[in-house]
């Protein structure tokens, strides 16, 4: 199987998945509204699961995952933790 890859492009395939793994870990270390949020990662496609207190973490935590150089997708199956009245 043959893949072009524009050389601007050329680190995104290049990216070990472990790589993409500690550069998520960095990216959301301090972040406290992703503290229930996991990851994993395999062929450059992150799936995040957990939980979150809003819409806006969701779309964050997309938004930082699909920031992270190397990856190629993400998988979101995070859910919104409602508060009960």
């Amino acid at each position: 199987m043959l893949e072009v890859v524009a050389s601007s492009q050329k680190a995104a395939v290049d990216a070990k998945d472990s790589d993409i793994t500690r550069d998520l870990a960095l990216a959301s270390k301090d972040r406290a509204d992703f503290k229930s949020v996991k990851t994993s990662v395999k062929n450059g496609i992150v799936q995040l699961s957990g939980t979150v207190e809003s819409g806006w973490d969701e779309v964050s935590a997309v938004r930082v995952a699909r920031r992270v150089p190397g990856v190629r997708g993400v998988e979101d199956q995070l859910k919104i933790d409602e508060p009960r009245l």
